[in-house]
């Protein structure tokens, strides 16, 4: 079945990664690089996973549906932002919050490595919320 994730996460380094994988390939991102040092370990990741029957199977067209359909990808980041609002218990990593939009199931996951980290997880589901047209609009091509 053709999947499209959407995916951030930010490294140790300080460095941010944001990209859209089809089909479990990268096809756009962009990386916003940290100022410490060189250390790819992930501090916290958030993950929109879209599954069904009509996605689009190429980046341009995957760009538009999840641009399209931005509106209630926001609501999902926004409920599970609220799940997490003190944070997560790490035996519990990831969390998720799943909903269908137009016949394609998605799920909203994320995570962090440690609990400072899990404690800012709602603010960063907000952001990516509230940043979701620019964030899917900057990627490049990979």
């Amino acid at each position: 079945m053709p999947t499209i994730t959407f995916f951030r996460q930010k490294r140790i380094d300080g460095g941010v990664r944001t990209g859209v994988e089809v089909g479990g390939n990268t096809v756009l991102s962009t990386f916003e690089s940290g100022d410490g040092g060189h250390d790819p370990a992930l501090l916290w990741y958030v993950d929109v996973i879209c599954e069904g029957k009509r996605l689009p199977k190429d980046s341009e067209d995957a760009r538009r549906w999840l641009s399209s359909q931005g509106k209630n990808v926001r609501r999902l980041l926004e409920a599970l932002a609220k799940k997490v609002g003190a944070g997560i218990d790490p035996g519990d990593w990831p969390v998720h919050h799943q909903g269908v939009i137009h016949g394609v199931k998605v799920r909203v996951s994320c995570s962090a490595v440690r609990r400072l980290e899990s404690r800012k997880l709602p603010h960063i589901l907000g952001e990516i919320a509230e940043h979701w047209d620019e964030y899917v609009g900057d990627l490049a091509a990979v």
